[in-house]
Parts: structure tokens; sequence; C-alpha cells
């Protein structure tokens, strides 16, 4: 069936007897079944203020998604929608659909990843459908159709479809995966759904994080209260549970009958605006909230009402698009995985359901967020003079007003940008400036320049050039001179200082009374007095340079 190419597995389907040898062969590790999971608009992208997003403007660009890519895992899309492309088998077999212009059925193996159920149109629609009213979040964005669902989702189809997703990323910049199904078993515990999960998953997760590929998946629609399915509980995936995106009536989720013998009922006092939805899987564990029901998008040819996880799942997905083509346009520049769940999570509008309390994605406040950022740099200090070969600290203070940890900090020194340290790595208050350095070791003579330079999200501040310091190679000069770190320097015969730096400290004074050749050297004088004691005094440079800063 499939082979990995980010684990030494691989998938197949085998007759008791071909079972039999493989189990039987000393050269394999392991064999166990494969798993499964299961397939877990108007108002809802309004809520969330993605509607407000698009009316962001930056170098004559709206923030509408514009030229980025979503790989939806799902049970295909229906590209024919005339709101998803409009797309004929032919067109998109060749190449020629612009709306979804790629896929795989992983789940048949074949080039046609055409929904026949409807979930994966509905999500796809709810991400990038440019109807007039029904909108996805990401209007402008394409979508990657991978059908990896049927009635069930197997592991290895989906671990095969996000390894296809991390190797077509350049080809369609793809900069999201978004995945509405889930496994039947919960967890609460990040490192133990890790372990639980298919390794061949694992694995395709993990990898399409570290090629900066942002994923979100559903945490399920069984109301369990003390765990989210996999494999939203990941590390590497943000878990979207769902809230109502309309006030309504009573509601009963699950199948039966109402109320009663359901997997959960919701009273009219909770079917409103931004109330969690019962059905949620839920646990601490779980990133953020989206609109979840009542949400109206594509399905074959047509419009319809879903809800659920799954549902809330492409709202969070549209919404990383639409941080990412921000910061594109603004920056020239992706963000991370991990800052745009920071962005979303730090900046949702809170919604509490018992105990729990989860931020709701607000995506006009997350890249107001990103953009007010207040990074400042202060009490930048270097030393001003020193010998060759001696290690030198360059100092500066980084504060941000939102308490935000900076994405770079970097310090150039001699022609060389490098990383600083923390100088307190216990100090996680920014607020009030927390102090870093850079130490290096500066070995030939002359006069230093050095930055500092700070960036986070969309900002980035740089401190101007300062001189400092200068290096005297003390070792080239008359072993009876002493280089005037400190004190005076009184030449009272003659001294010859080659290949070197000739330095007056601030507070001491220079004094020649005979003769000072610098061969190819530089005179530093920092708010000293230089004289000349004698008619006979002379200061000759051979090529040298006289230096006032």
């Amino acid at each position: 069936r499939h082979r990995f190419a980010t684990s030494s597995v691989f998938s197949a389907n085998a007759t008791q007897e071909a079972l039999m040898r493989i189990l039987m062969d000393p050269e394999v590790e392991e064999v166990t079944m494969v798993g499964e999971a299961q397939p877990h608009l108007s108002e809802s992208t309004g809520l969330i203020t993605a509607s407000d997003s698009w009316d962001l403007q930056v170098n004559g660009v709206y923030v509408k998604g514009e030229g980025h890519s979503v790989c939806v895992l799902d049970t295909g899309v229906n590209y024919s929608h005339a709101n998803l492309g409009g797309c004929s088998t032919a067109d998109f077999l060749a190449g020629d659909c612009s709306k979804v212009p790629y896929g795989y059925d992983f789940y048949s193996t074949d080039t046609d990843p055409m929904d026949t159920d409807g979930h994966g149109t509905h999500v796809a629609g709810t991400i990038a459908s440019d109807h007039a009213t029904y909108r996805g979040v990401a209007p402008e964005a394409k979508i990657i159709a991978m059908r990896v669902c049927a009635a069930t989702c197997p592991w290895d189809d989906l671990a095969d479809a996000i390894e296809e997703c991390t190797a077509q990323s350049a080809n369609y910049n793809i900069t999201v995966i978004t995945m509405s199904l889930g496994s039947d078993a919960t967890f609460c515990n990040a490192a133990t759904c890790a372990s639980a999960l298919d390794s061949t998953v694992t694995s395709a997760i993990e990898a399409a994080e570290d090629a900066g590929i942002f994923l979100d998946a559903s945490t399920g629609n069984d109301a369990d209260t003390s765990g989210i399915a996999a494999p939203a509980c990941h590390a590497d995936v943000v878990s979207v549970g769902a809230v109502y995106d309309y006030d309504g009536p009573y509601l009963c989720w699950g199948g039966g009958s109402c109320p009663g013998a359901n997997t959960c009922d919701d009273p009219e006092s909770n079917v409103e605006v931004d109330k969690v939805i019962c059905i949620t899987n839920r646990c601490s564990l779980l990133d953020v909230m989206a609109p979840g029901y009542a949400i109206h998008s594509t399905e074959h040819g047509i419009f319809k009402t879903r809800g659920g996880t799954s549902m809330a799942a492409p709202h969070v997905a549209g919404a990383a698009v639409l941080l990412q083509h921000y910061a594109l346009i603004q920056q020239g520049r992706r963000l991370t995985p991990a800052q745009i769940k920071d962005l979303l999570v730090d900046n949702g509008d809170s919604v509490t359901r018992g105990s729990l309390t989860k931020p709701r994605v607000n995506v006009y406040a997350s890249i107001q967020a990103a953009s007010a950022s207040e990074i400042q740099l202060t009490d930048y200090t270097a030393p001003q003079v020193g010998a060759a070969g001696e290690t030198y600290s360059f100092n500066v203070t980084y504060a941000d007003a939102d308490n935000d940890t900076p994405e770079t900090l970097k310090a150039y020194v001699d022609g060389s940008l490098d990383d600083l340290s923390e100088a307190d790595s216990n100090d996680n208050d920014f607020t009030d400036g927390k102090n870093y350095y850079f130490e290096t070791t500066l070995s030939s003579w002359g006069l230093r320049k050095y930055m500092f330079n700070a960036s986070i999200y969309f900002n980035t501040q740089q401190t101007d050039f300062f001189n400092g310091p200068f290096i005297v190679s003390a070792s080239d000069c008359d072993a009876g001179a002493t280089p005037p770190y400190e004190d005076d320097w009184h030449v009272s015969s003659a001294v010859t200082c080659q290949n070197s730096g000739f330095v007056a400290s601030t507070l001491g004074y220079l004094n020649i009374s005979n003769t000072l050749t610098l061969d190819s050297a530089q005179v530093y004088v920092n708010q000293s007095l230089m004289s000349f004691q004698g008619l006979d005094a002379q200061l000759v440079l051979d090529d040298g340079v006289l230096v006032f800063p």
C-alpha cells in the first residue's frame, strides 16, 4: 500500500500465508495492523474576525490568502463545485484547476481525489470558498485535495498524505495541513498520545512541522471531557474544539431520540454565540476553539449546514493562512508554526464550559498583536579599549510591552552577525527588560563597530552602529612601553610600535618628549590631551591614521 519517506516502515495488504512469511523473516522488526481514524459560513467568518482581516491592505494587496495552499486530508474535495474552481475531471487531472491545483486519492490509490461523501468538500469550502455570501476564511487560498477517508481513515493513508503535502509544499506554497478526523481513543497527555499514535503518522507530522507547515486537527465529537482524539493530541498539531456561531433552540447531538438517548444535549441557554458545543472532546491539552455550528459550506453543487469539531478545524486552518499571507506581504517572510499557534492562542477571545476556559480564534486581533509588538533595545555597552586576544563582552537589554519572547536577537560585531545569550535564563519577564550578551575574542588591531538587532513576528528593531572597542597589539611594541589603558603614557625615548594601535585613555595624557613612530598604525584619542613637549618632539605616522572618534 505505502512506503514511507520519514520512517523505515511500509504497509501492505497480505494474505494469511504471506503474513506468516513476513512474521518469520528475521529482518522484520515488528508487524502491526493498520489503525484507523474517523471523519470527524457567513456568521462564523465574522465571529472569528476573518472578514475584518480581508479589509487589511498591505502594498496594494488584501489579506485573503492569495498564493497560499492548504492541504485538506479528508474524504476528498469536489473540485467541480462552482465555488471551489468549477473544474471538470479532465481539467483537474491535467493540472488546469486553479482553485484545486493538485491532489491524490490515497484511500483508493489513484490520481482523482473526488469527494463522494461531502465532508471534505465542506471542510474545503470553510477554508477557501469564493462565494459572495458564504466565503471561506481565506477565500483566495488554494486547496490541495488529499483523500484519506471513506467510512474510515487508515493511518497509513494519512501518513502518506502528510508526507506528500510536505514534498509538494514548495511547488504549491503549502503552508497549512488540516485534518478533520481522529481516533476513537482520547488522550490528555502529548507524550502518551505520541506513543499511542501510529509511528508513521508521528514521523510524518514531525517532518511537516520541521518543514514550516502549520498542522491542525479536530478534537472529536464524543463529549469526552477528559481527553481529545489523535492526531489532535500530538504536540506539533494545534487541536481545535467547537463553539456555536448563532443563538438557537434546544439541540441534540448523536442521532438518538431528542432529548435523551444522544451523545449529549444542549439546552437553549447553551445554544448561543461562543458557547462550547457539548460534543466537543476537551481537556487541558485542547489549544483553541472555533465555530463548529451552524456552518454553511460547500457540498455537491450546493451549500449545506453541518456541525462538529470537523467544521471548527478548517476555520483555524484558514486563520493560519491569513497570518502567513500578512507576514509575506508585510515582511516578505513566513511565520513558524509555533509563532502562528502563539498568536492564535494568546489573542483569542476566552470561552468557558465547566471548569475549562480556552481561547476562541480571533484572526484580526492576532494580526494586530503581531504588528503592534513594541520592541525596545537599551543599555547597550561594550569595552572601549583592550588588547588583542582578549575576550570582549557586548551587552544589551531587550524589552517588549506585551512580554513577547524575541524571535531573533543578534549582535553585529566586526562584520559578523551572531546570536546573543541570556544573562539569566530564569528571567522570563520582558516587560521591564531582560539582559543579553555576546562574547568574542578580537585579535587584529584597530577600531571595531557594533550594533544590535531584534525581531518578533512582523517587527524589527535595530540600534545605530557604535564605535568600540579599539584593539591594541601591545606585543608589537617596545618591551619598555605599556599601552595606556588606565594612566598616562610618557614617551621619553624613541619608541616604535608596528602594526598596532596607540591609545590614550579617557583620563590619561599622551606626553611625547622624543620621537614616537607608529608603522601602519592608528592613534586613538578619546577625550584626552595629546601634547608634544620640547621642540624636538615628533609624532611620525608611517602609513598610519590619526583617529578622533
